[in-house]
Order: structure tokens, then sequence, then C-alpha cells
């Protein structure tokens, strides 16, 4: 430090010289009043005595980037709490701290070329977090041309040296270390201010380098950073599509294949394959990838898919009927049938594409097994003279395999005769009691009874094989009785006369 102006500048960096025996280039500042007047200036020559370059606004004017204490120290202005200290000194850019070896490998993350990643980064001064500090953007690949991205955010903190900065922003420099003055703003307005909105990315921004395939979208703030998602010629997957039947047979394997587009979506690709009664299969394959299914059951099947890279994923689902090759027999026949009446049972088998003959084997309580050989239907009759529920059983089978079905028929008897007993006459008041009896005996029952006398309302009851009913006349004549008898598969009807008499008292004194 120098009481005079000795030649043009204030300057920082190196001088060779040999001091104490040690001769060597020595890290060395050359301040004039003016420069130690203000501690942005002894800042910017001290760090060119660490070996820091300046760096440039996009305008390349020098002395021209806001945010780097190596290049605009003037525009942060004189801090009125402490005006011995004249210009306050921002601090230096990521990539000057990282040349110090300022951060440990952990606190950059580097993109390489083909990469996608969201990140998530802390203020580069007064950190609070263990985010990184630093993103650096390969371009091509090329460890010495890059873009490095930092959060810059000032606060009243008296010991900020980034308090006087314009505003919270991501700042991104684009980085040739075989410059002279290596690292660059990015300034999208192209004013040369950049202290303005244009060197500022915040929330909702994006900043694109289409040549070199490069994009980074402010995804959203923190309380002190930002979450960016850097795309490095990254293609991101905007489609998949599955391919394959719509038809297709159980236990047989059907293939499916997923594509995904566009073509150059960056590989590899992550493939979840999902499908109804199948476990979760996960592949790692490039833009196209094929898998089997095989199911044992029939009916529809979803197959879904899930193509994912690191820029994100996309889903399709797929449906497929699956049939058969072994014939599925239904069997079908009466609901409920007679003791003596014949009854006819069809079995069918679907699918109409199955390997045929099909070999028909048929069961029934109380009847001899039949075997038949023929297409997809097929029909026999049984008759039983026993009451209660049959069981028929029907197998059908292929060269590949059989199943079968069953059914159940309830067996009733009818009744096939009534006789009806009671008297022919009758007296005007007295009772008559009627019975109708059911043939034959094991009749199914029960039964139902209705009686008719001269055509009045019916008298309904419900009994056995047999039924009693009592009448009072009440009035002489001739009377006509009818009783039906019905149960659940026939009827049977019978008829009666009786003639009602009125009584005559004669006395006895009156007698001839």
């Amino acid at each position: 430090m120098f009481n005079e102006l000795l030649d043009c500048c204030a300057w920082g960096g190196g001088w060779y010289a040999c001091l104490d025996g040690l001769c060597q280039t020595w890290r060395t500042t050359w301040e004039p009043p003016w420069g130690y007047q203000n501690i942005g200036v002894i800042a910017h020559e001290t760090g060119h005595g660490f070996g820091l370059p300046h760096s440039l606004g996009n305008c390349q004017q020098g002395y021209d980037n806001r945010w780097d204490v190596l290049s605009d120290v003037w525009s942060n202005g004189t801090d009125p709490n402490f005006p011995q200290y004249g210009t306050m000194g921002q601090h230096t850019i990521s990539y000057h701290k990282e040349m110090l070896e300022w951060f440990t490998p952990e606190q950059i993350h580097t993109s390489h070329t083909g990469t996608f990643n969201t990140i998530t980064l802390e203020r580069l001064a007064l950190p609070v977090t263990d985010n990184y500090r630093e993103a650096r953007i390969l371009i091509n690949n090329n460890p010495n041309y890059f873009y490095t991205l930092e959060v810059r955010q000032p606060t009243d903190n008296p010991i900020d040296y980034d308090r006087w900065l314009p505003g919270f922003a991501l700042i991104i420099h684009e980085v040739a270390t075989g410059r002279q003055e290596p690292a660059i703003v990015i300034d999208r307005d192209t004013d040369c201010d950049t202290g303005d909105a244009g060197a500022m990315f915040v929330t909702g921004e994006v900043f694109t380098d289409i040549p070199n395939g490069i994009s980074v979208s402010i995804d959203s703030a923190t309380d002190t950073g930002y979450v960016v998602s850097i795309n490095n010629r990254f293609t991101i997957i905007q489609d998949v599509g599955i391919s394959g039947g719509a038809d297709g047979s159980a236990g047989v394997s059907i293939p499916f294949t997923a594509t995904v587009s566009p073509s150059e979506a960056t590989i590899p690709i992550t493939y979840t394959w999902e499908a109804t009664e199948q476990p979760t299969v996960v592949h790692m394959a490039d833009t196209v990838d094929e898998i089997d299914f095989t199911w044992d059951d029939i009916g529809t099947k979803t197959i879904t898919v899930t193509a994912s890279n690191a820029g994100g994923s996309v889903t399709d689902t797929h449906s497929i009927e699956i049939g058969s090759m072994i014939p599925i027999v239904t069997l079908s026949g009466p609901k409920l049938s007679r003791a003596g009446d014949a009854n006819v049972f069809t079995a069918t088998v679907v699918p109409p594409d199955i390997a045929q003959p099909i070999t028909y084997t048929w069961q029934a309580s109380g009847q001899i097994p039949i075997t038949k050989t023929g297409g997809l239907r097929d029909s026999v009759s049984f008759t039983w003279d026993e009451l209660g529920t049959q069981v028929i059983t029907v197998t059908a089978s292929n060269i590949l395999g059989s199943t079968a079905d069953h059914y159940t028929l309830p067996i009733f008897m009818p009744p096939s005769d009534m006789e009806i007993s009671g008297y022919k006459v009758g007296s005007l008041y007295g009772t008559s009691t009627f019975t109708a009896t059911v043939t034959p005996i094991n009749t199914s029952v029960p039964l139902t009874y209705t009686w008719t006398v001269d055509n009045q309302s019916p008298i309904i009851h419900t009994n056995g094989v047999l039924d009693l009913l009592t009448l009072t006349w009440e009035k002489p004549g001739l009377h006509q009785l009818s009783v039906s008898a019905t149960n659940i598969v026939g009827i049977v009807v019978g008829s009666w006369e009786i003639e009602v008499y009125v009584k005559i008292f004669i006395p006895i004194g009156l007698r001839n």
C-alpha cells in the first residue's frame, strides 16, 4: 500500500523476487490510496493475488459483471453505515471459488452430456444448507468448456458481502478455460447491464442453448436457493405405445412390444410392465422393449407399461381378451322334471376355434355313463323314475386338456288320479264330510286342493295326498262339488254330487 499514485492502477497478481534467499513468483497486490480506501478494490486485487482472473459481462467491456468482485466492484456503492470501508466488495463467482478449492467435490454437481437432473442449489454466500453450491454443465462433455450455475441472494445480515447485489436469482456463466477471462455472465437482453433482469433467472424461467442441446429450467425457489432442472443434450420421452394382439389363448405365451417416441429419446430407458394376474417386471432397454405374458385364466386382461428416463415417464395400457385352447364346456337343460319324463341336456363348448374333435363324457345320478365324440355341441337324454335332486356332469376334452360342468335337476312325481268319497245325500242344516285322495301315494307334496261348491268362491287347502272338506247345508236340492289337487309338476281333478233333503217330522198323535 502506497501513499501516492505510483502508476496507473491498483493491481494484483504475482511478482518475481528473491526474499531471504528464496526466489519465486510471490503473490502480490499493488494498492494506491484510492485502492485501499475501498475494501472492494482490496478484495479484487487480493483475488488476483490468489491467481483469479477477471470475469466479464456479456458485452465484454471489462469490469462489467455485477456479480463478481473480480469484475464490477463500483456498482455496489458505499454502505452508509460503514463509510470508512468505501465501496464494498461482493463475493466472487462460483467458478473462481472452485479454482481456489473452496468447495468440496460433493458441493459441485457436474452435468454430463446426455443427462437430465433436477437439483437444489444453495446460495453462494452465507449458506445454511448442504445443497449444491455450484452446478457445472459440460458442453459436449468438454471439461474446458461449460456453464456454471450459482445462486446469489442479498440479505440484511451486516456481514453479508452480497447484500448490495440487485436481487435473489440464479446466475449463469459461460466458462472457457482457455480464455484470458474465462467466465462471461449470461445476460439475455444483451443491454450490457448485468444487474438487471436479463442476467437474473428466477422461478418459471428457462435458459436454453439450442445449438448445444442444453436447457436449464428454474422450477421453484427455496428460502435460500433454487430448484433447477438441467437438460444436457438429453431427449425426454414424449410417448410410449404398446403393440400386441387383442386376442389370445390361455396357456400360450403372448408377446408385447413397447416403443418410445421420439426415437432419439435418451437411453437407457426403464420399462416397468404390469399386467393382470402377473408380477411386475422391470427392464432396462433402448427405445424398444419386448416382453411375453402367459395367462392360465380366461377373460379380459390389462397390460400397462411405464417408460422412464431421467427426464420423466409416460404410460400406456393395452387390453387383450384371453380365450382357451382347452374346451370350456357349459351344460344346459330343464329346470325341473317329472318322474318318467325324458330330459334332454346340451353341452356347449367355447371358444369356437379350439382343437377338435371333442370327447364328451356324461355321468348322471343312477345312470350308465355315456361317452361321445363330436364338435362344439353335444346332447343326451336321461330319464329318472326316482324322486329327488339328480346331478348331471359332463366333461369335454381335446388333445390339450379338459373342463367339466355340473347341473342339478329336481325330479317330482305328478298326481295321476283322485278319488272323492262321501255321502250322496244330506239333510238341510246338517253337515257332510268329503275326502279327496290322490294317487300314487308317492306323489310329490305339498298339494294344493281347490274345492268349489255350486260355483261359489273356492275353498283352498294345502295338504298331503289326502284332504277333507266339511260342509253345512243351508239350501235343499242337488249340489255340485269339484276339487283339484295340484303340485309343482301336475294336476288332477274330481267331482261329486249330493242331494240335500228337508227332514219332515210327523207328530205321533196324528198317525192313522
